[in-house]
């Protein structure tokens, strides 16, 4: 918003809170959780614990005001696709790729739904 108005606005920062945590985990997925050829276990709780935040802030934000209540059905393909990449974290302890992939497509999927539920 600044960019466009030359003021700052604290709920439109707030709204980019769940695609930047999504965007986080995707970052730790092949930075933190796979190290060395190998799947660390603290790693791959803090990309969990980050995408289990981005689905949160969106029913905070919601409950808050930033965000509509109609943005609310985000959070089951999201939460689907966090579970996905748990899976596939539990399935394969030597190769980022399947759980990046996961990753990116809740990143994008997370992305254009809060676009598309903001502007019903």
């Amino acid at each position: 918003m600044y960019a466009l108005t030359g003021k700052w606005d604290a709920p439109s920062l707030y709204a980019g809170i769940p695609v930047c945590l999504v965007s986080v985990g995707v970052i730790l997925t092949y930075r933190s959780a796979y190290r060395g050829g190998t799947r660390r276990e603290g790693g791959k709780v803090a990309v969990v614990l980050c995408y289990a935040g981005s689905l949160a802030s969106v029913a905070v934000l919601a409950a808050i005001g930033v965000f509509r209540w109609t943005s609310l059905p985000v959070i089951l393909p999201g939460a689907a696709l966090a579970g996905l990449a748990w899976k596939l974290f539990e399935r394969n302890s030597s190769d980022p790729v399947p759980a990046t992939a996961a990753g990116v497509i809740l990143h994008a999927s997370v992305s254009l739904l809060l676009a598309i539920l903001l502007l019903v």
